[in-house]
C-alpha cells in the first residue's frame, strides 16, 4: 500500500473591504479566497465584508502545526498581525522560512 502524500496546511490572512483582517487555515489557498469572495462557504465574518484579498501566508508542517499557529496569530492585536504581514519585507527574521508575503494593503487606522 503506498502512502498517501501529506497535504500541507496554510495559515493565512486576507484584508476586508472594511480593512479588516482575518485569520484563517486551509490546504488550498486558492479555493478558500474563490469561497471567501464568492461562495456561502466563506467565513461568515467575511461574507459582509467583500471581496477579499490576502495579504499573508504561512506554511505549517501539519494540520495541528497549522491549528496551533491560527490559534497564536488570532491572539494578536492588529497592530501585531500588520507587524507580521510587513516582518519579511522589513528584515525580520522570525517565520520568514515558510512565509509569503502579499502586496502591502494601505496603512490602515491602528
Amino acid at each position: 500500500m503506498t502512502k498517501k502524500l501529506q497535504e500541507k496546511y496554510f495559515v493565512y490572512m486576507v484584508k476586508c473591504a472594511d480593512q479588516t483582517l482575518y485569520t484563517g487555515l486551509t490546504n488550498d489557498i486558492e479555493k478558500r479566497v474563490v469561497a471567501h469572495n464568492t461562495g456561502t462557504t466563506g467565513a461568515k465574518y467575511t461574507r459582509g465584508r467583500r471581496p477579499v484579498m490576502v495579504v499573508y501566508i504561512e506554511q505549517c508542517e501539519t494540520k495541528s502545526d497549522a491549528l496551533k499557529r491560527e490559534c497564536v496569530v488570532k491572539k494578536l492585536t492588529r497592530k501585531e498581525k500588520i507587524f507580521l504581514c510587513h516582518s519579511r519585507e522589513s528584515g525580520n527574521p522570525e517565520r520568514t522560512d515558510n512565509v509569503e508575503i502579499y502586496p502591502r494593503f494601505p496603512s490602515a487606522r491602528e
